[in-house]
């Protein structure tokens, strides 16, 4: 109700003349996304339904306040609703008569560089198979991250440590819906190479000189995968060496 008394408040009306004999409903809806807010509004008229129109905000009254303002336009005497129309009027007097309030709004708007790398974290357990998301864009990333490891390893020689030198190359693929955290999607790939040695081993007037390779593809479940946090893995993995 505090919708409709503010889209009628700006000059708005679900009933009597006007673009509102045009309209057959409205379909509003507002989701919190990390640390903001977006909404969207999408017109259904006699003429077919409008493009969805979205107001970004970093509070929940000043999306509201921004789609009150797309809807009395749509609603007032020059709404239209046609298919393919915006539901907003173009660039003229009703625009710049309520520019002010969707302004406010779109000042809070994450920035494109924001958008374009968000936290990225997931797990492979305890996700549901499926995911109601709001309209927007739904977005794929694919996280490669590549390590260098040194230390050393020991075996049935006594008192003899190889250097250990291995080269990590992971993969990790998510998805993040336009209103809702990431996902992990998917088993976590790795490719280890393996650099042993050398190192010698005297026993009496015999010296044995030892070093080898050793390649291997793991295939893991995220326990926990978090882009700016904690990454626990479970893996099982096949070798050569």
């Amino acid at each position: 109700m505090e919708f409709v008394a503010s889209v009628e408040g700006r000059g708005g009306r679900f009933g009597g003349d006007g673009a509102a004999l045009r309209v057959r409903g409205l379909v509003v809806s507002i989701a919190k996304r990390e640390e903001s807010y977006i909404g969207s509004l999408r017109v259904e008229g006699s003429e077919g339904a409008s493009d969805v129109r979205e107001v970004h905000a970093g509070e929940c009254a000043e999306v509201s306040e921004g789609l009150a303002v797309i809807a009395a336009i749509t609603l007032g005497p020059q709404g239209r609703t046609g298919s393919g129309q915006s539901a907003v009027a173009s660039e003229g007097t009703d625009q710049a008569s309520t520019g002010a309030a969707v302004g406010k709004a779109q000042q809070q708007r994450p920035s494109e560089d924001a958008a374009a790398e968000p936290r990225l974290r997931g797990s492979a357990f305890g996700q549901d198979k499926t995911l109601e998301v709001a309209a927007g864009t739904m977005r794929f990333d694919g996280v490669a991250h590549y390590t260098l490891m040194v230390g050393g390893e020991f075996g049935f020689i006594p008192s003899v440590v190889l250097p250990r030198y291995d080269f990590v190359i992971s993969r990790a693929n998510f998805v993040t819906p336009p209103s809702a955290a990431s996902r992990l999607v998917g088993q976590v790939l790795q490719v280890d190479l393996t650099w042993l040695g050398p190192a010698t081993h005297t026993s009496g007037d015999l010296a044995t000189r030892a070093y080898g390779t050793q390649a291997a593809l793991r295939s893991c479940a995220g326990l926990t995968y978090d882009m700016d946090g904690l990454t626990l893995l479970g893996c099982a993995e096949f070798g050569l060496g």
